[in-house]
């Protein structure tokens, strides 16, 4: 309910100055309506029996209209007036169901799972990512398919229908008779338009039998194939076709990209740059594009460098305090955000950056040797505490819905990052203690090691595998479906298929991978840089480009 307020306060505020009041209000199919009163701010939609429909939201607001408060246009680009009636006006309009997220504009989850589904007409609702696996999703919808996911309140759920799986084979939806346009039987929804339902796709073709589902834009999109083929993109619409079995994923030769200098700090890649802390104590970051290298600081003091969060926003320490430094081809422009108290030993230990926010672990004062986790958020520009009680919490790490950690070195704490609650808590059962924490942006999963193995661990069914050997200095790097590691070489093992490739040439000497997808990089493949750091000689450690193609 708190989400409902907060969005139509935001209507309220917006156009308070401007409303129109209308008398003896009329329904009229396709209205946009609100109660003339600001302490009853939910906005309804009119349908064709003049019922009204409750906008959950506003996300599912905007999925069938854009623009911002002042000017709203519908799907079909009409400017839309929210019309303000009586409350004796409004009781007299009878009840319909809520407002559903409009088909093919985007993927939902719902504030209670994990689970991420795609929206076809009427509500209907195909399940494209469950239990870990978004193997689906990115084959529809890209590797970046979670950027295009809205959270719809638990709630709500009930508004919808489950269908069937897009992870199921040889399938076809059809969506039920009705919906918000009051569609016929023998029609269904396409782009704010009743479509007969012959237009559904039900095909196949010389690559192999395909059931299809509309998207809710007219286009089609494989969801199985026949043995031998598998789902790719298609260069033309942008959706999954059937196309015959790729080669296996390859590495490209290695790129020395470091050459100026002998580097401190393990390196991080984001965007068309590559970050690293040199021996000078000073941050540096390398432009792939035009193989310039940037000083990022010049100060020439100590640091621990943390990595970089969004584009250019980097992470480190200098004495007590925690510093972000943004960059955008230029030298960077330094801020304190945090800073130890003083008479703690060791301060802001550890910290872990990912899209635009940064978890760290800070010292207590109370107990010694005991950390609270705090999360920097770039775009709020302020920081939230998760923990506030003494315990020994180490390698923090975080995505976009959970954060991890390590704690009294046995334990890995998931928390959920939205709800501030606890999940679940995983024991390694070796009897070493845990380090290398990370954790996956996009499925739920997480890798860690105890100095001896590197684990893979499913979060939503609780299974543990272990997928390597490590010696106790590597660190570890997920970018879905990939995880990295290092026992001399540079290994990346995909979870999707089990399969473990050798990205470094050299064999020895490597360590502190770090790797990030590229997303499509033309020529049917998906590209994925991957840096690390490799001993020459004694105090010559340099960074290496190296990438993952798969096809």
């Amino acid at each position: 309910m708190r989400k409902i307020i907060v969005f139509s306060l935001i209507i309220i505020g917006s156009l308070m100055f401007f409303n129109t009041i209308y008398a003896n209000y009329q329904p009229l199919s396709g209205d946009i309506i609100k109660i003339d009163d600001t302490t009853k701010p939910a906005l309804y939609y009119i349908n064709s029996q003049s019922q009204r429909q409750l906008y959950p939201n506003a996300v599912t607001f905007w999925t069938w209209n854009s623009g911002d408060w002042n000017n709203i246009k519908n799907f079909n680009g009409n400017k839309v007036t929210i019309k303000y009636i009586s409350q004796t006006d409004f009781d007299r309009l009878a009840s319909g169901d809520n407002v559903v997220v409009r088909a093919g504009t985007k993927l939902i989850k719902f504030g209670n799972s994990y689970n991420i589904y795609a929206v076809a007409d009427n509500g209907v609702i195909n399940k494209v990512a469950s239990n870990g696996d978004t193997s689906v999703a990115v084959k529809l919808y890209g590797d970046n398919f979670h950027n295009n996911i809205i959270s719809i309140q638990s709630g709500f759920e009930s508004n919808y229908t489950e269908g069937q799986s897009l992870m199921t084979t040889n399938s076809t939806v059809t969506p039920p008779a009705t919906n918000i346009l009051n569609c016929t039987s023998d029609q269904h929804l396409d782009n704010g338009s009743c479509i007969s339902n012959s237009r559904l796709c039900n095909i196949s073709n010389g690559s192999g039998s395909q059931a299809w589902i509309s998207t809710g834009w007219g286009q089609c999109y494989a969801t199985s194939c026949n043995s031998g083929y598998s789902i790719t993109e298609s260069p033309s619409t942008g959706y999954g076709i059937c196309t015959v079995n790729p080669a296996p994923a390859i590495s490209t030769a290695e790129i020395l990209l470091s050459e100026e200098m002998s580097i401190y700090g393990n390196p991080w890649n984001v965007g068309r740059y590559v970050v690293w802390e040199g021996y000078d104590y000073n941050i540096y970051y390398k432009d792939l594009t035009s193989g310039k290298l940037i000083p990022l600081t010049t100060d020439g003091k100590f640091k621990v460098f943390f990595g970089v969060a969004g584009y250019n926003s980097s992470f480190y320490r200098m004495g007590r305090n925690l510093y972000l430094n943004y960059f955008n081809g230029y030298m960077g422009s330094e801020m304190i955000i945090d800073s130890a108290a003083v008479g703690t030993y060791s301060g802001i230990v550890e910290g872990y950056p990912t899209n635009n926010s940064f978890i760290y672990t800070k010292e207590r004062t109370d107990v010694v040797d005991t950390y609270d986790i705090f999360i920097y958020s770039i775009t709020d520009n302020g920081k939230i505490q998760l923990t506030n009680s003494a315990a020994k919490r180490s390698n923090p790490v975080l995505s976009l819905n959970m954060a991890a950690w390590v704690e009294n070195s046995y334990q890995i704490v998931i928390f959920d990052r939205n709800s501030k609650v606890e999940i679940k808590r995983i024991n390694n059962q070796s009897g070493n203690p845990i380090s290398n924490l990370v954790l996956s942006d996009s499925i739920n999963y997480l890798a860690y090691s105890d100095g001896q193995y590197i684990y893979y661990y499913d979060i939503d069914n609780g299974i543990t595998k272990i997928i390597g050997t490590t010696l106790p200095i590597s660190l570890i790097s997920v970018s879905s479906p990939y995880i990295v590691w290092s026992n001399g070489e540079i290994l990346a093992y995909n979870i999707l298929n089990g399969q473990t490739i050798t990205v470094s040439q050299s064999t020895t000497n490597n360590k502190n991978p770090s790797i990030v997808n590229k997303g499509y990089a033309g020529g049917g493949y998906i590209k994925y840089n991957v840096v690390w750091t490799s001993t020459i000689s004694p105090g010559n450690n340099k960074v290496y480009l190296g990438e993952i193609h798969k096809y």
